[in-house]
């Protein structure tokens, strides 16, 4: 089980997000946590089953397991909602703190804030139809496409699903991204703008 990490903590964290509408501030490993204790839960009671099925401590050990089990779907969903939320905002253009969020709720963040951007950009895409493109035969090898902007990563990142791919950047990274991702990375102070026209 994860250090420091038991029914007691689990009902705390269970009590902040209930009654809390911001996003708690919780542990960097919340969920191995979580899921580390629920499986130390379920071998308490294998183990009293084998030992004497009919006992107090066995109903007990299943009762405190039917409650962990019930407060992490609990903890799993409203978090989800808030960090949903939270990129729905962004999307929308509202400045947002990330220092709550664990890795995998970043990863998710990401995620869902460039489907949002889709999403509140569909009437726009309607009212403004793309033109046709016209491919010149000959283009620069580094020629930077309209749709990708050429960043510098400022901080190790969580792996996180693009439209396109799975990327892995790290702290020191120059690469060219689709504009909504880099946009989100460069909004959340996670990676600047290399602005090439000016380097040369």
């Amino acid at each position: 089980m994860s250090s420091e990490f038991g029914f007691q903590e689990l009902s705390e964290v269970f009590r902040t997000e209930m009654y809390s509408n911001p996003l708690a501030n919780v542990r960097k490993d919340l969920y191995k946590a979580m899921a580390d204790l629920l499986t130390d839960l379920r071998r308490e009671c294998f183990k009293l089953e084998s030992e004497d099925p009919e006992s107090l401590m066995l109903l007990g050990a299943r009762d405190r397991r039917a409650k962990a089990d019930t407060m992490v779907k609990s903890i799993c969903v409203n978090r989800a909602h808030k960090v949903y939320l939270k990129a729905l905002r962004s999307a929308d253009g509202m400045e947002m703190q990330l220092d709550c969020l664990t890795p995998e709720e970043e990863r998710y963040y990401y995620e869902v804030l460039a489907a949002n951007r889709r999403q509140l950009g569909i009437v726009t895409d309607y009212m403004n139809p793309e033109e046709p493109e016209y491919v010149l035969e000959e283009e620069p090898f580094d020629t930077v496409q309209d749709d990708s902007v050429l960043v510098r990563i400022l901080e190790d990142l969580p792996d996180f699903v693009g439209t396109d791919r799975t990327y892995t950047l790290s702290k020191e990274d120059v690469v060219t991204l689709p504009k909504e991702i880099a946009e989100a990375l460069v909004k959340g102070s996670k990676a600047v703008e290399i602005n090439i026209n000016n380097n040369y």
